[in-house]
């Protein structure tokens, strides 16, 4: 074996199976999270079935283990928001 190198060491990014549906969703939910929405995984899930049926990919399932993966692929956590930060405006801040 050569010295600085081992089996398995490579992390190789893989493209969804559903790419499109996959971009969708993100695309939803940045501009959603813009508007401060709140998002549960349900709504996300029932998102991308949305986009899939708009897309015609009838193979598609919004399952738990597709969602786990999506929240990974985009660092999205699900974390509660509280507080009063949306009532704050920037200009009050200097």
């Amino acid at each position: 074996m050569e010295s600085g190198t081992s089996s398995g060491s490579i992390k190789r990014s893989k493209i969804p199976a559903f790419d499109r549906i996959d971009k969708a969703v993100l695309d939803w939910f940045t501009a959603a999270r813009g508007q401060n929405m709140p998002i549960s995984g349900v709504i996300l899930k029932e998102k991308a079935l949305e986009f899939a049926k708009r897309f015609g990919e009838d193979n598609f399932k919004a399952s738990t283990g597709w969602l786990d993966k999506w929240k990974q692929r985009h660092d999205v956590s699900h974390k509660k928001a509280c507080g009063e930060s949306n009532g704050v405006r920037d200009e009050d801040c200097d």
